[in-house]
């Protein structure tokens, strides 16, 4: 790490250093997927050390970190990632609408949904994806600016969905899970309901029955992104190689490239294989083609707690 430099792109960001790093890595992403119709935004964390990063202006959670924008698919691709600037942690709507167009500008005009995980998006934002021949699904907060103020003291049952739609086609849902109301907002979808099928335990005869349950068809697509950022959670959640005591553009690159980009080639590897390799093992493969060495005792997932023995006959 002590050799590892790097310059700057001639600009006043805060992140001048690290993003050419982000731009090569997007460009890269880019060529070798071609996305699909459905994609995912969410963002993650990437921790640095333990105080302020930026210490001349303290902000709030950006305190512990950078948290970065991500949009991948349902094979957990990431196509771009953004860093968010340090205003945009004080949860300025104006700024993460900003950003969230920045991410997804290369993928609009083109007729795809764009569903949201784990971010709030507005009406505003919403307005600006519909106006570029795209749709997007996400949640809103209670008091978000365009909440009609009927919906908010509308009452709403366990597993029921309400809405109103204005005349641009934007909807905005309420529903409740176990007596917590939640808000959402859509550009295509109505109170419509699909028939899915729902595993039943029986606890007594200890068997599972498959049983037809009717869903609104807003909260069946809504969730599909809980289950693609798990995967992504799972794969990129190792900790970064660096420690804390390297500078912290450093620490936010190598995340970027040990995790982001690794699981990307991950996924391109499974599909151009057609096979199934954990993550652990696809690392150890992947650092002897780049190291060229073969002769090292393999490390295979079972075993990565034991220890080797390295000496001599």
């Amino acid at each position: 790490m002590h050799f590892w430099h790097y310059g700057n792109d001639g600009t006043e960001n805060p992140y001048s250093k690290v993003n050419p790093v982000v731009n090569r890595l997007n460009n890269n992403f880019i060529k070798y997927k071609q996305p699909g119709n459905i994609l995912y935004i969410g963002k993650n964390t990437v921790y640095l050390r333990d105080k302020y990063m930026f210490e001349r202006a303290p902000l709030g959670d950006c305190k512990w970190g950078s948290k970065i924008l991500k949009l991948i698919d349902q094979d957990v691709y990431t196509y771009k990632v953004h860093i968010l600037s340090p205003d945009t942690c004080v949860k300025k709507v104006t700024q993460t609408k900003n950003a969230v167009l920045t991410l997804v500008d290369n993928f609009l005009d083109q007729g795809r949904l764009f569903i949201f995980h784990n971010l709030y998006i507005s009406l505003d934002l919403s307005q600006e994806i519909i106006k570029r021949k795209s749709h997007c699904i996400g949640l809103i907060r209670k008091k978000a600016r365009g909440t009609p103020t009927e919906l908010q003291s509308k009452k709403v049952k366990n597993g029921s969905l309400v809405g109103y739609q204005n005349s641009q086609g934007i909807s905005v849902m309420k529903w409740n899970i176990l007596g917590a109301p939640y808000y959402g907002i859509t550009t295509c979808h109505t109170l419509e309901t699909v028939t899915v099928q729902k595993k039943v335990k029986n606890r007594i005869e200890n068997t599972t029955n498959m049983v037809e349950e009717k869903v609104p068809q807003f909260l069946k697509d809504i969730s599909l992104s809980e289950k693609v950022f798990d995967v992504h959670d799972k794969y990129s959640g190792s900790t970064s190689p660096t420690t804390e005591e390297v500078k912290w553009y450093k620490r936010l690159a190598s995340d970027l490239i040990t995790n982001t980009a690794i699981t990307n080639a991950l996924v391109l590897y499974k599909k151009l294989n057609k096979e199934k390799i954990k993550m652990w093992d696809f690392k150890d493969k992947l650092f002897r083609e780049l190291v060229n060495i073969k002769q090292l005792p393999s490390l295979s997932s079972d075993d990565e707690t034991e220890d080797l023995d390295f000496l001599d006959d």
